[in-house]
């Protein structure tokens, strides 16, 4: 009787595991130009990426064991560039600027779901954006 109530705890705690949660944030350059995007911050590393036109490369991916929902975050950067391979300034985001903002994660980054708690983000530099 013990050994079978031992199997059975066993088995419930296996299976009770909660599932995990995977986000992936991309960046497209949907420009005729090749760009980079220099991440800036007084906290972390500055980051710079990359991108040739119509190149989509991973900016950050998230996990979570809890199996919660997960978004991108540009919090712990003070401000990001977008610069042509000339080093010319086309574009100067912070938290606050108005308009079409990479720090607007709800308003300006396309959201799917691609299977369950799979969350895939995606920004897209355009033309628009850099003149």
């Amino acid at each position: 009787m013990k050994r079978f109530i031992l199997c059975l705890f066993l088995t419930a705690v296996v299976t009770s595991c909660d599932p995990a949660s995977v986000m992936d944030a991309n960046i497209e350059n949907k420009t005729s130009q090749p760009l980079s995007l220099i991440l800036f911050s007084s906290v972390v590393p500055n980051e710079t990426l990359v991108l040739r036109p119509g190149e989509t490369l991973l900016f950050q991916e998230g996990f979570s064991s809890t199996g919660g929902f997960l978004e991108p975050s540009l919090m712990e950067f003070d401000s990001v560039y977008i610069e042509s391979t000339s080093q010319e300034i086309l574009k100067v985001f912070d938290q606050n600027t108005a308009g079409k903002n990479i720090f607007n994660v709800d308003d300006y980054w396309i959201f799917s779901e691609p299977s369950k708690r799979f969350y895939k983000y995606d920004y897209q530099i355009t033309a628009e954006d850099i003149e």
